[in-house]
């Protein structure tokens, strides 16, 4: 079944994509991908560009660490093959303080169980839906940053 997506600006209180409440950020979310597929890094910056977000994306771990600068209100969506790999989850989390979002293609309730009491912010499958994948931005800026939170 296809799934249609209002394009909602970000930060104008527009309804959230995630439980239909209003959201208040301040100023759009900019999001790094970490992911080895090509076509995945493109669908995913043509989603979130879409709905005017910076968009940055890497086909690895390294890559991203080379390049990463710090950015308000920012996330990060990394393939989970990667992550395991890598352990650039825990990294992020530890050290450079920015949200993670886990994307797996062959994901476990364990893994999520796991990866989310490690401080993920979100844990989603492969294909995430767009309104999955942008709902979970949306809870990881927001949670991060406690004055951009949800207003009603």
């Amino acid at each position: 079944m296809r799934q249609t997506v209002k394009h909602l600006p970000f930060g104008t209180g527009e309804p959230s994509l995630a439980s239909g409440t209003s959201a208040v950020t301040c100023g759009p979310p900019s999001v790094f991908v970490v992911d080895n597929d090509d076509a995945v890094r493109d669908a995913l910056q043509l989603l979130f560009r879409s709905y005017g977000m910076e968009v940055e994306s890497y086909r690895s771990a390294e890559a991203f660490c080379d390049a990463y600068r710090p950015r308000p209100n920012a996330c990060l969506i990394l393939d989970q093959h990667l992550e395991k790999s890598t352990g650039l989850a825990s990294k992020a989390w530890s050290v450079i303080r920015i949200p993670v979002i886990l994307l797996t293609g062959a994901g476990s309730a364990a893994l999520q169980r796991q990866a989310l009491a490690a401080g993920v912010a979100a844990y989603l499958e492969k294909p995430a839906g767009p309104a999955q994948l942008l709902a979970a931005v949306r809870e990881a800026v927001s949670a991060r940053h406690g004055l951009c939170a949800s207003t009603g």
